[in-house]
């Protein structure tokens, strides 16, 4: 996979944090734009590069053929004779030029749309265009993922509707799952998809698009299939507040969806599932104290390969696929508290909680993790049959952030298995964390 998708991925940036946007929706803030081959890559990967200016599109003169380049931030390094679309800035008015992963540059290879739109744009004719791509059966951010890194084909036939007020504007998806749809005006629009037999990420998205730019929206669509049932306990009474899942039967080592809770009626219901063959079941992976409940699968059996398989072969409903379940297991808690050397209580750790007997067949330890309060506090709940281990996590989120002690050295509190509730108290080191101070962002709940 080429190295700048990867950075523009969304939600999955590695290493440098370049979110991808469109050169069309960039051509406004950015100040230079060209088509041009590298001469002389430089002496590091930062260059200065030469390039050859191919075609002129925006911020140097159309006479211009040859100029030098600066790396900017996350440079993958633009090879000699290759060929790029380069977005450059400038920090000053007639100063050097800079480009990289993160200005948008890309190589020619990817460039075609980019390109079309730019020399209409150079040539005046400058629109507002709402664009974007539509895959089936992913999430709308891994589309493009998908479709330039997997070689997946994209949807077509699927009508986009882009509304303004009581004004519409259509398009439909070409074979490669494209869309474009150019609207008369700058501003806010709604955006939905519609395909029959399948239904959309989202009923409805909001695009806005600048004068003589873009606005990009990849869209995922899903078959339009519902999978429903009942749980209940093994009295038959309903069992309500029940993460179900769901899980491809031919696959090993795939992750089950994300799973669903049971309403007050023991109902759950599963929607857009991909066709295929599935099981269904109460921790089908394995029993682990997040879920402490027994396996079960549809029809009511105890073993995975026992379980019916669930197909589903298009849109459409499959019901009442009921069946019950054991009683919760016991559990128990395990408190931790974290402190410095000096008795002040760490706020940016987590406590992790691990043991060894499992039965996940996905995860080695049966696995909690749980982020500090204010107060350094942390409780695990566990289940009651197995050891485990209490140890001090990171002590933040960040990739640079080292870790609380080294790990041969990391203070772990072994806890017998039992009934009663535990409490414990590990002291870190200051030494050991270069962001004592950092309160981490969006820290969970214990």
């Amino acid at each position: 996979m080429p190295r700048w998708l990867l950075l523009f991925l969304p939600l999955y940036a590695f290493g440098c944090e370049c979110s991808y946007s469109p050169v069309c929706a960039r051509v406004n803030q950015t100040e230079v734009i060209f088509l041009g081959t590298v001469l002389k890559a430089g002496n590091t990967e930062f260059g200065p590069y030469r390039f050859s200016v191919d075609e002129a599109f925006k911020g140097i003169e159309k006479e211009t053929k040859e100029l030098d380049i600066q790396g900017s931030h996350c440079v993958a390094g633009y090879l000699q004779g290759k060929q790029y679309l380069i977005l450059g800035t400038r920090r000053e008015a007639n100063g050097p030029i800079s480009s990289g992963d993160c200005t948008g540059s890309i190589p020619l290879e990817y460039a075609a749309d980019a390109l079309v739109f730019m020399r209409d744009w150079a040539e005046g004719k400058r629109q507002q265009i709402l664009q974007g791509r539509i895959g089936e059966n992913v999430d709308d951010f891994m589309v493009r993922y998908y479709l330039d890194s997997e070689h997946r084909k994209g949807m077509a036939g699927v009508e986009i509707i882009a509304t303004q007020g009581d004004a519409e504007f259509r398009g439909t998806t070409d074979e490669q799952g494209r869309y474009r749809v150019v609207v008369p005006k700058a501003g806010s629009y709604r955006v939905t998809a519609k395909l029959n037999g399948y239904s959309p990420s989202q009923s409805e998205y909001t695009a806005n698009v600048e004068a003589a730019s873009c606005s990009e929206q990849n869209i995922g669509m899903w078959t339009d299939s519902h999978i429903s049932g009942t749980i209940y306990w093994e009295n038959g009474k309903p069992a309500r507040d029940i993460p179900v899942q769901i899980i491809r039967a031919a696959c090993e080592d795939c992750l089950p969806r994300e799973p669903v809770k049971t309403d007050a009626k023991g109902r759950y219901e599963f929607q857009k599932i991909p066709r295929g063959e599935y099981i269904v079941g109460v921790n089908v992976t394995g029993l682990n104290s997040k879920n402490p409940y027994a396996p079960r699968f549809y029809p009511g059996v105890e073993k995975i390969e026992d379980a019916t398989r669930i197909v589903v072969s298009g849109p459409k409903s499959l019901a009442n696929l009921d069946f019950k379940i054991a009683d919760r297991l016991p559990t128990r808690t395990i408190e931790a508290i974290i402190a410095w050397s000096d008795g002040r209580p760490v706020i940016n750790a987590s406590v992790d909680c691990s043991s060894q007997v499992s039965t996940d067949r996905l995860w080695i330890a049966d696995w909690v993790s749980v982020d500090v309060d204010e107060n350094g506090r942390a409780v695990c709940e566990v289940l009651t049959d197995r050891h485990f281990t209490v140890e001090a996590d990171r002590l933040s989120w960040s990739g640079s952030s080292p870790p609380v002690l080294p790990i041969e050295a990391r203070q772990k509190l072994l806890i017998p298995a039992g009934k009663e509730n535990v409490a414990v108290r590990i002291v870190v080191d200051i030494q050991n964390d270069m962001s004592a101070t950092e309160k981490p962002v969006g820290r969970s709940k214990p």
